[in-house]
């Protein structure tokens, strides 16, 4: 369980270090929230461009909703547990280290950028 409680209309949804990883270049690995490459051991700084590569995985799966998150008619589109797609760039990304979880991302969304379910 998340230490990050939504409010209102929002959806939090958590990015793996292995979904982030999917945008390193060839030779560099994550570790301990470091890029490093691989060949020499230097760490290399994590820039901005990094995480909004990151941020562009566009899939993750949802671990916390507000109380007010699809409070229409239509029902829920998505439930806590499920792995989801989600617009590009959109909402506020929180840093796992924020809250003692190295390694994971976690991006609080406005429950309609929830763009797909998937369905396994």
């Amino acid at each position: 369980m998340s230490k990050i409680e939504v409010c209102g209309h929002r959806i939090l949804v958590k990015i793996s270090e292995e979904e982030v990883n999917l945008n390193l270049k060839p030779g560099e690995i994550f570790k301990d929230g470091n890029i490093i490459h691989a060949a020499t051991g230097m760490v290399l700084e994590r820039d901005a461009k990094f995480d909004k590569e990151a941020r562009a995985a566009q899939q993750g799966y949802v671990v916390g909703m507000g109380p007010e998150a699809y409070d229409i008619k239509s029902g829920k589109w998505c439930e806590i547990g499920d792995r989801v797609f989600f617009t590009r760039y959109s909402g506020k990304e929180i840093k796992g280290e924020w809250v003692g979880e190295p390694g994971v991302c976690y991006i609080i969304l406005n429950d309609d950028d929830i763009l797909a379910v998937i369905k396994n």
